[in-house]
């Protein structure tokens, strides 16, 4: 099966075996067949549904997803993957499990199930036509801690520290796909450079999504990605106790106040620019 990913989602012939197809509109001919179209008329209330993730963390859970999830965990069993957790939120795990139906047969029973239904351009796409999975991780069989990742051809193996215009589009697709699973995004360089291609193995390693093969042939080194840690509430300083200042004699220094001010306003305006620098960042 030649499947390849574009842009870190669903591309042209759909990134794990043709759920979507190329307009990102439809779900390689699952939501287009009546049969589906017909079974998710009678599904109470379905609509698009709402991306949860560490990025965009959601309380509510979906019905329509929990069975989804339900239906999907028969299939992963039956074909000796580890199940998800049903909790009715559509995140990077059901998401890629969704995918990872692409590369079953029309004839698999997962196609008949009510959580099948739901799996059509009502529930999966928005308002924009615009794929609701924001990013995707594969399932994982049962023995093993990698997990599944989809079958490919595809290859561009972009060049080392060079800076072209498509090592930037990745780096982009890359860190959408970071965020998305708590980690912080690598700098847009432009080249193929070590945090690169080490946020390529993570995801390769971690959620199945082999950026590593279709783009990072020409690695050399590997820095992985770090884990997003939200700054706790900064604690006021400790009080400090009044007390009458002792005189001192006036001498001269061989430091002038006008560096020791000047040196504060340096320190403030670095911390300055580290704030600005963390709200841009995160």
């Amino acid at each position: 099966m030649d499947v390849h990913t574009r842009g870190g989602s669903f591309g042209a012939g759909g990134y794990g075996g043709g759920i979507f197809d190329g307009s990102e509109m439809g779900f390689g001919g699952l939501g287009a067949a009546p049969r589906f179209e017909q079974a998710a008329a009678g599904v109470q209330g379905l609509g698009a549904f709402t991306w949860c993730s560490k990025a965009q963390p959601c309380s509510s859970a979906d019905p329509n997803v929990i069975q989804l999830q339900k239906d999907l965990n028969v299939a992963l069993r039956a074909h000796g993957f580890k199940l998800l957790t049903v909790d009715g939120k559509l995140g990077a795990g059901t998401c890629g499990a969704i995918s990872w139906t692409g590369t079953l047969s029309q004839d698999d029973p997962f196609f008949s199930s009510p959580g099948a239904a739901v799996m059509t351009s009502q529930g999966l796409v928005d308002s924009s036509g615009a794929p609701v999975c924001k990013s995707f991780t594969y399932p994982t069989p049962v023995g093993s801690t990698k997990p599944f990742v989809p079958p490919s051809t595809f290859r561009q193996g972009l060049p080392w520290m060079e800076v072209t215009d498509q090592t930037g589009k990745v780096q982009g697709d890359i860190n959408n796909d970071l965020t998305q699973h708590g980690y912080d995004p690598v700098q847009v360089t432009g080249m193929l450079d070590a945090p690169t291609c080490g946020a390529m193995q993570t995801a390769k390693n971690e959620w199945g999504m082999d950026y590593l093969t279709a783009y990072g042939a020409n690695c050399q080194k590997f820095t992985p990605p770090h884990r997003h840690v939200t700054p706790g509430p900064v604690a006021p300083p400790p009080h400090a106790d009044v007390t009458t200042p002792t005189p001192v004699t006036t001498r001269k220094s061989g430091v002038s106040t006008a560096w020791v001010v000047g040196g504060l306003a340096v320190a403030a305006g670095v911390a300055g620019l580290f704030a600005v620098s963390k709200k841009k960042r995160f």
